[in-house]
């Protein structure tokens, strides 16, 4: 691969399965968050496992040294540390 000068960052902003639960409560019991919970969200909590492996091998697969992974666990919207 020639190099073209790109600057590539990849970063996955995980959040634990209880996190996420707390947060699909919230949407499910304030009214002007109501619009943001769907049954497809349940539904694919339930695949929460699946999920997990799946993205575990992404990583795996498509980090490279020249364009690695940014793994960046995340248990509420204050702690994010980078800012677009």
């Amino acid at each position: 691969m020639a190099n073209r000068h790109i600057a590539l960052a990849k970063f996955w902003v995980h959040i634990s399965k209880e996190e996420q639960l707390r947060r699909f409560k919230e949407r499910q019991d304030i009214q002007f968050k109501r619009y943001k919970i769907t049954d497809e969200d349940w539904r694919n909590r339930k695949k929460w496992d699946a999920y997990k492996q799946a993205i575990n091998e992404m990583v795996a697969r498509t980090s490279t040294e020249f364009a690695p992974w940014t793994v960046w666990p995340e248990t509420t919207k204050t702690s994010r540390g980078c800012r677009f």
